[in-house]
């Protein structure tokens, strides 16, 4: 036997190279599971939720939208005018990104999410299992190419020459390792051959698929998630529907087989070594083509049933991490429409800094004028409306004491830009957005500075008509700097107000709801606290008692 191991020496050690190398990635693969496992627990599950530090390409989460055709009923310009990317990034405790596509999808989608809140209750208790899940949806790391959802929507298509080669590798290998019992000279340039074809392989594979066969291989990681998902013992209406997709993440799974589990996304050089060798990248490549193209549907929504497992367990988290919130109460759409909150925050600035932030108590059961000075917190009401009432209508539960909101659709006027390149102008910019409120009756309308940018009188003019007009289809909420608005539509609105209060130095906000219609302004005092000519600001205050 020794004889026969020192005859064989270089095979031999070549065989245990390669074997070694398999047997280390798949412990350290097993060791990095247990410690996100570990970590997890640490973290997350010690009296709070706390949200782990992840790295994440919000251009690539939403990027994730063109996979299916999505009815979204929050458009762009309300998704903006909310700032809603930065609520859903704050919100945002899924361990992927297809966690957080699931939540950005939902959320454009304004529908619930969740069955209800036991769900989350649910989660929390099942402590074992659901450390267990977010350990494999951590370990399948951040999609950091946007390739990938061009290969799930688009399939590929590219035919190669070499697939013959391709097809009888094993066999040529096989014959050039047998080179190595008859001589090692013909064994080293069989070798050396087989590499330089090889590499040239791999280069024209990934070149005409541009990285597609990396993508692929991503696929096999992304169906092992899935058949890992599908052992665990936690009872998701999600996880049912993953069920339903049991057969195709088999074959998946099978095709691409268990050679390459990579460490992480980055592990690059390894393999490029190992499929320069094998030719795995080109056999994967081929043996899942097909499959591919067959099932490029069933793969996009496989994504997103994915990501909405992640997203439920992300909820439970950032439920049970919030000091203040509750079951938000929404009313059938038969109803009138009302809002009602108690001590309601803005999520955006609760999470950001809960000490800065400000809860409001009110109860709308009739259009509403806002009116208040500049910064006194007008804009940022409007935008606590609503995205509490889009977190009341996905979620189940808002940063608040109590809220009630109706089920309808939100759109909004409050962040309008112009647009140079499209020859459109801040007012007629606006109008649009208006016109679109107009044609969508039975909702709820958030404008701020309503026609702004035009003339004084014919501001006053077109915004009375138009939230006449919108109040007596929807539900309006709308802000003014407008005094003579809450005299014009004091029949159909309610006046509410923010107000200041100024020292010599300085002015201060409470940023705390008040009835009633503004009777502080403070546009003068604040240039006299820039230090603007005396001239202006006497000129000025003089001119504004005599309106």
């Amino acid at each position: 036997m020794k004889d026969l191991l020192l005859k064989y020496y270089d095979l031999t050690i070549m065989v245990l190279l390669f074997v070694g190398l398999y047997i280390i990635l798949k412990i350290i693969n097993y060791f990095k599971e247990k410690n996100f496992e570990k970590y997890i627990e640490s973290r997350a599950f010690i009296g709070r939720s706390e949200k782990l530090d992840i790295k994440r390409d919000y251009d690539i989460v939403m990027k994730a939208q063109e996979l299916l055709d999505f009815d979204f009923k929050v458009d762009s310009t309300t998704f903006y005018d909310l700032n809603l990317l930065d609520y859903i990034k704050r919100i945002d405790y899924s361990m992927s990104t297809m966690g957080a596509s699931s939540l950005y999808v939902r959320t454009r989608e304004a529908r619930p999410i969740l069955k209800d809140l036991d769900t989350l209750r649910y989660i929390r208790e099942k402590e074992e299992e659901t450390i267990s899940l977010m350990a494999k949806f951590l370990s399948f790391g951040e999609i950091k190419n946007k390739e990938l959802f061009t290969l799930l929507k688009n399939g590929i298509e590219a035919k190669f020459s070499f697939e013959l080669y391709v097809k009888f590798y094993p066999l040529i290998a096989a014959l050039v390792l047998g080179l190595f019992f008859v001589s090692k000279i013909s064994f080293l340039s069989g070798i050396t051959l087989i590499l330089a074809t090889n590499a040239i392989i791999t280069k024209d594979i990934s070149k005409k698929t541009q990285g597609a066969s990396k993508m692929l291989t991503m696929l096999g990681k992304f169906s092992k998630l899935g058949m890992d998902v599908l052992k665990t013992d936690l009872e998701l209406e999600s996880i049912e529907r993953l069920r339903d997709y049991k057969t195709l993440l088999k074959k998946i799974n099978r095709k691409t087989g268990s050679f390459y589990n990579k460490v992480g996304l980055d592990t690059d050089i390894f393999y490029e070594l190992i499929s320069t060798v094998t030719l795995h990248e080109a056999m994967l490549f081929l043996s899942i083509k097909d499959l591919v193209n067959e099932n490029k549907e069933n793969l996009c929504k496989l994504y997103f049933i994915l990501g909405d497992i992640d997203n439920e367990i992300a909820l439970s988290n950032l439920y049970y991490n919030l000091d203040l919130v509750c079951k938000a109460d929404v009313a059938d759409k038969t109803e009138d429409i009302s809002i009602e909150g108690e001590e309601l925050h803005n999520p955006i600035i609760y999470l950001k800094d809960q000490e800065e932030s400000v809860g409001n108590t009110f109860k709308f059961t009739k259009d509403i004028l806002l009116t208040g000075s500049n910064a006194s917190g007008k804009s940022t009401f409007l935008r606590t409306i609503g995205i509490n009432h889009l977190m009341a209508k996905t979620l189940g539960f808002v940063v608040a004491k109590k809220f009630k909101t109706t089920d309808t659709d939100i759109f909004t006027s409050i962040d309008i830009k112009d647009s140079i390149e499209e020859k459109t102008s801040y007012f007629m910019a606006e109008a649009k957005t208006i016109k679109k409120m107009i044609d969508n009756p039975g909702n709820i309308y958030l404008l701020d500075e309503v026609f702004k940018g035009t003339n004084t009188i014919d501001r006053i003019s077109a915004a009375s008509s138009t939230l006449e007009y919108l109040s007596k289809q929807g539900f309006v909420v709308a802000a003014t700097h407008d005094i003579e608005l809450t005299t014009i539509l004091e029949k159909d609105f309610s006046n509410y107000h923010f107000e200041e209060v100024v020292t010599k130095d300085e002015i201060k906000f409470d940023y705390k709801l008040k009835e009633g219609r503004a009777a502080t302004r403070n546009a003068i005092r604040i240039l006299e606290m820039y230090d603007y000519p005396e001239i202006i600001t006497k000129k000025a205050r003089e001119r504004s008692e005599e309106r």
